[in-house]
């Protein structure tokens, strides 16, 4: 990796942290929406493990309170798979606590190695040795005559082979990285412009003047768009762990 993607991605770290450290002030003043845009922003961003679980336990948490079980229970998954020792940050959040807890006890469940039963040994009967053979007396045995083995033959050695290694070629930087960590980019981007235009529309169908019809209609749509904002987020997670792991071999 170049001396200028190194110091690339130790700004987009640094970013990606203090992004993660204001959706968790944010979530804790009740501003969901501000909270769940900057834990988007952080998804996007190359993250260690136990960071990544923090940024998908807070996303799953959101999703729950949204009413978006499936999409929690993916999430709580995706944070699993990345850190199981993460505790449940919001004791309010009972229900979402409840099935974070169950998957997580799955989990372990499937980790636990199976006792292997034990093979019954078989006693094996110890056979009786056979009886020496009885040798009848035929008189005296000419031995063979001695008969020298032929000399081997001389073997030259074959002439060393030389072999010329391959100069290695310099691999070329690869693009992928920055096409996956740009759509990560977009893909927050929309999202969470989709759940601020979603949560307007859920307020203005809440108004008291507004008609049956119109409200019923805003609210209808303010569901889409939350959740096809939350899953273009965690689309954008997605592609930042994968866009990590490519910088990271690259």
């Amino acid at each position: 990796m170049s001396v200028g993607s190194t110091a690339l991605l130790l700004a987009t770290l640094a970013t990606a942290a203090g992004d993660l450290e204001d959706g968790i002030t944010l979530y804790e003043n009740k501003d969901y929406a501000g909270a769940l845009a900057a834990f988007g922003r952080a998804g996007a961003q190359p993250q260690t493990p136990r960071r990544r679980a923090t940024i998908h336990l807070y996303i799953g948490i959101l999703q729950y309170r949204f009413g978006l079980e499936d999409d929690a229970r993916n999430s709580f998954e995706e944070s699993l798979d990345h850190h199981a020792g993460i505790p449940f940050p919001d004791a309010s959040a009972s229900g979402a606590q409840r099935m974070y807890d169950a998957l997580k006890a799955e989990l372990v469940e499937e980790e636990e190695p199976k006792s292997k039963p034990k093979k019954r040994r078989r006693r094996r009967r110890r056979k009786k040795p056979d009886p020496p053979p009885v040798v009848q007396d035929v008189g005296e045995v000419q031995e063979p005559p001695v008969v020298e083995p032929p000399p081997p033959p001389i073997v030259e050695p074959p002439p060393p082979v030389v072999v010329v290694a391959p100069t290695p070629e310099a691999p070329e930087p690869s693009i992928a990285p920055w096409v996956v960590a740009g759509g990560g980019v977009v893909a927050a981007i929309a999202g969470t412009t989709l759940v601020l235009v979603g949560r307007a529309n859920g307020r203005a169908a809440q108004e008291p003047d507004r008609n049956a019809l119109d409200a019923e209609s805003l609210y209808d749509t303010h569901r889409v768009q939350v959740g096809v904002g939350v899953g273009a987020l965690v689309v954008a997670g997605v592609a930042a762990g994968v866009a990590t792991y490519l910088f990271a071999t690259d």
